[in-house]
């Protein structure tokens, strides 16, 4: 059988996307909505198993999110997902008028599968509770949008511009945030298209 570039691209989509979901607890559920040839949705989600959050000297928040899985398509191949986000202003209730197309937050978003791996880059409006010195938060991304950035060797990009959201629940942990950010930093250097 032939297997035409755009079915070997949704094939492999389907293997990734459909690895990621795991069976961790749906605190932390992450919905990617992305788009066929066609400009048809396909709904996506991964439940993330280890998520952190650090408020940095500015007070602004910052999210990082990982889980790894086997894949469903090749057993010995792992398949992590890493997600930073960085909060860049913060409504103030009662004084700033808030809602769901306002932008607070860059988004960065990875599947790996070394040697390969693809990169997302975007911004979108997260809410989150929480207060001083609290040692866990909730909240959700309420809406953000994703385009391909960067790739690693010659990673096959698995969808192209995507809608993500879903709600979160973190810990504070510093090291890991700063950790996830680092990796995809280091990780990416080839842009994605080129």
């Amino acid at each position: 059988m032939i297997i035409s570039g755009s079915m070997r691209c949704g094939i492999l989509l389907a293997g990734l996307l459909a690895g990621l979901a795991g069976c961790s607890s749906q605190s932390t559920r992450i919905h990617l909505t992305t788009y066929d040839e066609a400009g048809r949705e396909q709904h996506h989600y991964a439940d993330f198993n280890r998520v952190a959050f650090l408020v940095n000297p500015s007070g602004l928040l910052e999210l990082g999110m990982r889980v790894e899985q086997p894949s469903k398509l090749d057993p010995t191949q792992t398949i992590t997902q890493l997600i930073h986000i960085k909060e860049v202003w913060k409504p103030v209730p009662g004084r700033t008028a808030v809602e769901r197309t306002q932008i607070n937050v860059q988004i960065r978003y990875a599947i790996l599968t070394p040697p390969t791996g693809v990169r997302y880059d975007g911004a979108g409006f997260l809410y989150a509770k929480y207060k001083e010195g609290s040692t866990t938060i909730s909240g959700e991304i309420e809406s953000g949008r994703l385009a391909p950035s960067y790739r690693m060797a010659d990673a096959v990009l698995p969808f192209g511009v995507a809608r993500i959201s879903g709600p979160f629940r973190a810990v504070q942990n510093p090291g890991e945030v700063i950790e996830i950010a680092r990796q995809l930093d280091l990780l990416f250097s080839k842009q994605a298209g080129r």
